[in-house]
């Protein structure tokens, strides 16, 4: 298995991504990744918390 958490959405050419992965896989193997949903960076507003003051 290969695996992606929250990059994948910073690359510029997906399917070339893809190509580079996939002889890495074996028979059955599979290619799991995540992205943000489009909701959390549409609207530019989001107030990030960097540090336990948000408690």
């Amino acid at each position: 298995m290969v695996g992606s958490s929250l990059a994948l959405r910073y690359v510029v050419d997906f399917a070339q991504i893809c190509h580079k992965i996939y002889p890495c896989l074996t028979k059955k193997g599979q290619f799991m990744f995540s992205i943000e949903h489009p909701v959390v960076t549409a609207h530019g507003s989001q107030n990030w918390c960097y540090d336990s003051s948000w408690r």
